[in-house]
């Protein structure tokens, strides 16, 4: 806490963008996701990359990152077993603000928008 979080925000800013330049786009999605893994801690979300999509975490898409970025703010609201609706509002939000920072390009967001909430799939992950 404290008077200066705001201003530590604006240089974690300015380091992402120097960063994205260095490192590239993967790096930065992987920087979600570490973000994402706070809410759920790492076995979660892996867990939860298979019970959604099927899939093991690193293969996912941007619209299934967006996803699981957005499930983590409230795991019981947002999980798109129990309220795809929700779920796919609240995914479009994620994609927006990574639109916003620049993480995704618009094109990116939007082909994520369309993508099933949940990927069907095999009751059993194979991940």
């Amino acid at each position: 806490g404290g008077s200066n979080e705001g201003y530590n925000k604006i240089v974690d800013i300015v380091l992402a963008y120097k960063v994205e330049q260095v490192i590239g786009k993967r790096q930065i999605m992987a920087d979600y996701l570490s973000e994402i893994t706070t809410g759920l801690n790492r076995y979660g979300v892996s867990q939860a990359a298979c019970d959604y999509f099927h899939k093991p975490l690193a293969g996912l898409t941007i619209g299934q990152y967006a996803l699981l970025a957005g499930v983590t703010q409230a795991p019981s609201l947002y999980d798109p077993t129990i309220d795809p609706s929700l779920a796919a509002a609240r995914r479009s939000s994620v994609l927006a603000a990574m639109v916003a920072d620049k993480v995704i390009t618009p094109d990116q967001a939007a082909t994520a928008n369309v993508e099933p909430v949940l990927s069907p799939g095999p009751g059993l992950a194979s991940c």
